[in-house]
């Protein structure tokens, strides 16, 4: 009689099930969240590893060209100097005289502008909008764009 009357305890009840769903949603929602951040990182990293490749190029090609400084003309030579094909991220590389900001029209995050006779505006304002203010004759700015929360973040790098 008492073996009838004892319980069965196969299986789970539905609060076990319910907290190892919650518990497998919560990891889930985690997963989502740190993978896209991620991967923008990535993608940020290999933008400016390319950033300073195009830095190394400028001084080069420029010595090349007995200091001269670079202008429209010597974007190509740039590009196969900094190895920047195809698939590199940034596709956009151009070359101005003087002082001058990346506008919205370039809120792209494949794009690359040199600034000769001109520097980084390290100034609060001048730092979060690729702004390069007037230099010397021989200082070169490189203001390029990587990928934030709410779009394309310029930053800017002096030769």
């Amino acid at each position: 009689m008492l073996k009838n009357i004892q319980k069965r305890s196969e299986g789970f009840t539905i609060i076990e099930v319910l907290i190892v769903l919650a518990i497998a949603g919560l990891i889930m929602v985690v997963v989502f969240i740190a993978v896209p951040n991620l991967q923008r990182n990535a993608r940020n990293n290999r933008i400016d590893t390319e950033a300073n490749a195009l830095l190394t190029a400028y001084s080069e090609v420029s010595n090349q060209n007995s200091g001269k400084k670079l202008v429209a003309a010597n974007v190509d030579a740039l590009k196969k100097a900094a190895n920047l094909d195809a698939n590199s991220s940034i596709t956009t590389v151009e070359i101005g005289d003087g002082a001058g900001t990346v506008t919205t029209a370039n809120n792209v995050v494949s794009y690359a502008k040199f600034f000769t006779a001109a520097k980084c505006d390290t100034s609060a304002s001048g730092a979060t909008n690729g702004t390069a203010i007037a230099g010397t004759s021989r200082q070169v700015a490189l203001v390029h764009s990587v990928e934030g929360n709410g779009g394309a973040v310029f930053q800017c790098q002096n030769i």
